[in-house]
């Protein structure tokens, strides 16, 4: 069997890093290959990829209306012959003509369905849900059910984090620095809550990068917090996986959410994990069983909450959660899921 996937761009992110341990799990079992349709890559990243699996790029510049690289992508699966089509944006299918290739074509939701992309989901027979609050966001609007494969991480590369009393509590936020989505803004004004009532042994770590740096960063120096909050830019899976046994709380706190890799890679890395209670991240910690959680865009209790943590801490739920994280979350497990639906798919 012949499986492609198709992205837009590899860059840093949650999906791209996600697919490159999927596809290089996936290799073992069939034939992969990835495409890539605009000039957008990340060298890092694809570095990464399994030398197995063929890339190839389109190179189509971001936002281009020249139907040239359309007609490439669509001849491009026409030769290749490809038994399945795995794409991971929704509007991917407006891309490509052919009915054939479309009745082909499966799709993995990634995120809580919005209402501007339910014209596309409509035109997909085959989808996936990453967790259960986004099968449950996709059925409300087409009111039918798909199977949900369930994220999944390399834990084998994170280092754990060792029992290490600092005199700085140190918290640390990955993700990109889109701050609509992903709250950064109300973990800064959460520091600065804590600040203001003496806690000045507090430090954060942004990790990502995005269109909100330059917003967030004006926070900061609105806020006078220089000194306690710090942007590293995007960093490699690996850089991540080392590092995430310094931190002593890992913040998730997004506004809208529909499952939360980097929650799950906290929690093998046994690190204590926050996040608002966006159904994602919540369906991730078990309500509370394996992480703490706050009320979504809410800064004071986004506060409260991690001086309950400070002055707290408890240990067995860590380990609980680390037990439950590399149990439930194995990359192994998700390739496999994946490829008993194209061999699903593939017999219809």
């Amino acid at each position: 069997m012949k499986v492609a996937h198709i992205v837009f761009g590899m860059e840093y992110g949650g999906i791209e890093t996600m697919l490159v341990n999927i596809m290089n799990e996936q290799i073992k079992h069939t034939s992969i290959s990835l495409i890539i349709i605009n000039k957008q890559e990340e060298k890092s990243i694809t570095q990464k990829i399994d030398n197995r699996i063929p890339i190839i790029r389109i190179n189509r510049p971001i936002g281009s209306k020249n139907p040239f690289y359309l007609i490439i992508l669509n001849l491009l699966l026409w030769i290749k012959g490809y038994d399945i089509v795995h794409v991971h944006i929704p509007n991917t299918i407006k891309f490509i003509y052919l009915k054939p290739i479309k009745n082909k074509i499966c799709l993995t939701v990634h995120h809580i369905c919005t209402i501007n992309e339910i014209s596309y989901l409509h035109k997909y027979k085959h989808i996936f849900a990453i967790s259960n609050s986004v099968q449950e966001s996709f059925a409300k609007y087409l009111g039918r059910e798909v199977p949900v494969i369930l994220n999944g991480i390399d834990y084998t590369n994170i280092s754990p984090k060792e029992n290490v009393t600092n005199t700085t509590f140190h918290i640390v936020q990955v993700g990109r620095l889109d701050h609509s989505l992903k709250g950064q803004d109300i973990l800064i004004e959460a520091i600065s809550i804590l600040h203001r009532k003496g806690y000045k042994n507090i430090s954060v770590d942004f990790i990502g990068d995005g269109e909100s740096k330059d917003f967030l960063k004006q926070l900061v120096q609105s806020k006078q917090l220089e000194n306690q909050i710090h942007f590293l830019g995007g960093k490699e899976q690996s850089y991540i996986f080392s590092h995430l046994k310094k931190y002593d709380l890992f913040v998730q706190p997004s506004r809208r959410e529909g499952f939360g890799l980097t929650v799950t890679e906290a929690m093998v890395a046994k690190v204590p994990v926050l996040v608002s209670n966006q159904e994602g991240p919540m369906e991730i910690i078990e309500n509370g069983k394996y992480g703490y959680y706050f009320e979504s865009n809410n800064t004071n209790s986004c506060a409260n909450a991690i001086e309950k943590i400070m002055n707290a801490p408890r240990h067995d739920m860590v380990l609980k959660a680390y037990q439950y994280a590399i149990s439930k979350f194995d990359v192994k497990r998700t390739a496999l899921e994946y490829i008993h639906q194209y061999e699903n798919i593939y017999c219809i």
